[in-house]
């Protein structure tokens, strides 16, 4: 335990938290725009993201605004999860490429 920790007790106590009133979106567009105290990021729906489809403006439907050491423990937790994601999709093609070794290798 750092001094830090030893010094704050409640440092990682999680609250309990309700989704009872929680919104759900689908955003494929995020921009990031950042003041002295805080960060904000905009999500919204691109549907010209894989090429030009129709003519539309992107519209911003999600705006969170976050104190920066909220947007630190983001930064972290969306680092832990790609990492895991990443680990998973190595494990499955090393799976894959043993399976496709294994059908080639003649049968004794």
């Amino acid at each position: 335990m750092s001094k830090s920790e030893a010094s704050n007790p409640v440092a990682h106590e999680v609250p309990e938290m309700s989704t009872a009133r929680m919104e759900t979106i689908y955003s494929n567009m995020c921009r990031g725009l950042m003041t002295a105290e805080e960060i904000m990021l905009d999500f919204g729906f691109n549907p010209n993201s894989g090429g030009k489809v129709v003519e539309e403006v992107v519209e911003v439907r999600t705006r969170v605004i976050l104190s920066l050491p909220s947007a630190v423990r983001l930064h972290q937790l969306l680092h832990a999860l790609l990492a895991k994601r990443q680990e998973a999709v190595e494990q499955a093609v090393a799976r894959q490429k043993e399976q496709a070794a294994a059908a080639s290798s003649p049968s004794e």
